[in-house]
């Protein structure tokens, strides 16, 4: 039953993105679903089968237990931070529903931009700043769940790398409206913040929005700005699903030139860096390779190797 629930929750919320992604936006998609948007996609919709069950056997007490709220910090469940965005309203089914086709819609490129690894932290990060936020002016006796403050930091970051790509969103599900990138962040982020001034939250973590997107857009805006921002954009090759992670982690710790982007038009890679991109496509395709890895080979081809 619990499986059963499950597939269908995917199913739907798979259904809807890829719908949306086909015929409302106008531009193409991205290689596909990477890894890290995939993962956090069942894992957030299984976490949702599990509350539901949970709450069913406990009262509401599952919520309670790993969703944010000022009386879980102070009884030190820090979990909480980071397991209320993996949690949805049982009652409302397109709460989570919006926040995947979110997930899907923005997570794509962004982490094609940025590689899974710093894909998973910004996500989690924006998660974990829109939840800290959201607890400066929670009411006391109120429970934060959703995945919201982590999608708005998406939605940030894609419009600070992509400010002019053209977004069409269906109004009610009827009428259509398109919008640039940057205009759908700059509204939904004077939504939030005239309810956190106006303290109407009707339920909804304005606050936790508003944090998230910010953080997400400061990430992106300065990652575009200096070529790299934070986790350096050698953790593009760090992947949590790879049993050799660790040894992403010690060479992204160990580069010290920091790059993101497309590199200079008369830009000559090392050998060892080509011959460890051409590894990379041996051994998992080029689907796996970041938008800074093709253009390394595509420089390659053009001015040669060091």
């Amino acid at each position: 039953m619990v499986s059963a629930l499950f597939l269908h929750l995917w199913a739907a919320a798979h259904k809807i993105a890829q719908m949306y992604a086909r015929e409302y936006h106008d531009f193409p998609a991205g290689s596909g679903l990477g890894k890290g948007c995939k993962t956090l996609l069942i894992v957030t919709l299984a976490a949702f089968v599990i509350q539901i069950f949970g709450d069913l056997f406990s009262g509401g007490g599952f919520t309670r237990l790993f969703g944010l709220s000022l009386d879980g910090m102070q009884r030190l469940y820090a979990w909480q931070l980071c397991t209320y965005m993996f949690l949805h309203s049982r009652f409302f089914i397109f709460h989570v529903i919006f926040n995947m086709i979110g997930l899907y819609v923005f997570g794509r490129d962004v982490e094609e931009m940025i590689g899974t690894g710093r894909f998973v932290m910004l996500y989690l990060l924006c998660g974990f700043l829109g939840g800290l936020f959201w607890l400066i002016a929670a009411p006391s006796n109120a429970t934060c769940i959703g995945a919201s403050g982590a999608v708005f930091g998406l939605l940030g970051t894609y419009a600070a790398f992509f400010p002019d790509r053209r977004i069409t969103l269906l109004l009610f599900f009827v009428l259509p409206v398109t919008l640039t990138a940057r205009t759908l962040a700059i509204g939904f982020g004077i939504v939030s913040l005239l309810s956190v001034m106006s303290g109407s939250s009707g339920g909804v973590a304005h606050m936790a929005h508003l944090a998230g997107g910010v953080a997400g857009y400061i990430y992106g805006w300065r990652t575009k700005k200096t070529k790299g921002f934070l986790f350096g954009t050698e953790w593009s090759r760090w992947n949590p699903f790879r049993h050799d992670w660790m040894g992403g982690v010690r060479a992204g710790m160990r580069r010290r030139n920091v790059r993101l982007m497309d590199p200079d038009p008369g830009y000559r890679p090392e050998r060892g860096e080509v011959d460890e991109i051409l590894e990379k496509v041996n051994t998992r395709g080029m689907a796996s390779l970041t938008r800074w890895e093709r253009q390394v080979l595509d420089r390659a081809s053009k001015n040669g190797v060091k």
